[in-house]
């Protein structure tokens, strides 16, 4: 309401036949159209020439064109335009768009919004209060965990009375991702991982030689692992029994 009494009162204060704010940028190309000398080529086509450069533009002032596009796309007509119409003896005026004009900005703001009175003095309806709209089931699986905010705690919890054990380290309180101790022997072959599927074994994948342990890593035996124990009982050739009975030949 506030802008369309500010609008009109505007309307009536101006006395142009342009709009301020595109009669201000009109008049900026005219300030800019003295360097620009006309050539009449016929009827109304024109060429434009610069007086200190090489610069040349077309203007039909019965299209309402110019090369520089200037004039088809702002619908105000360019410095080049201005130059053509000043050898005419026209007003840059009248080859403004209608759009910028005061008579379509009257139509634009001519209208006005009805005041109405306050809340407390609005008539009571009596009608059914509106309903929600149907609540409708979206595409894939429902959640079942209420989305949290910013400041509240997770949805996940952790796992009362289960203690977590290092595979490493056999210490409880964490596993070995979170190890930190440093108990492995250095020496150790690598932990064989399992290939994942469709994985191609490469030659970076087999052991090379500097993983294979080396004589000088394995132990060296003692006296006591080359001792031979004597009770030990010596086998012997096995005898036949002598209790058994003589078999007999039939005649």
């Amino acid at each position: 309401m506030n802008r369309l009494s500010t609008s009109a009162s505007k309307l009536e204060n101006w006395p142009h036949k342009v709009m301020p704010i595109p009669r201000r940028r009109l008049d900026n190309e005219v300030f800019n159209s003295g360097h620009w000398l006309p050539t009449w080529s016929i009827a109304e086509t024109f060429q434009v020439t610069h007086s200190y450069n090489t610069h040349e533009f077309i203007v039909d002032i019965a299209k309402r064109s110019c090369s520089c596009n200037f004039w088809e796309l702002v619908g105000i007509p360019c410095r080049h335009a201005v130059a053509a119409l000043s050898y005419r003896k026209q007003n840059p005026d009248e080859f403004v768009d209608a759009c910028y004009t005061r008579e379509k900005f009257a139509l634009c703001y001519g209208f006005s919004v009805s005041p109405i009175n306050g809340q407390d003095m609005w008539p009571e309806v009596e009608m059914e209060p509106p309903l929600p709209p149907a609540y409708k089931n979206g595409p894939g699986r429902p959640k079942k965990i209420r989305i949290r905010e910013s400041g509240e705690d997770g949805a996940r919890k952790r796992r009362s009375g289960v203690a977590y054990k290092c595979t490493k380290c056999d210490n409880f309180g964490h596993n070995a991702m979170t190890c930190k101790a440093t108990t492995q022997d250095p020496n150790a072959l690598k932990r064989k991982r399992k290939p994942k599927k469709g994985h191609v074994p490469t030659a970076t994948d087999m052991p090379t030689a500097n993983d294979m342990p080396t004589a000088s890593d394995m132990p060296a035996p003692t006296a006591t692992d080359m001792t031979v124990p004597t009770n030990v009982p010596v086998p012997t050739d096995p005898q036949p029994p002598t209790d058994m009975p003589v078999p007999t030949i039939m005649s």
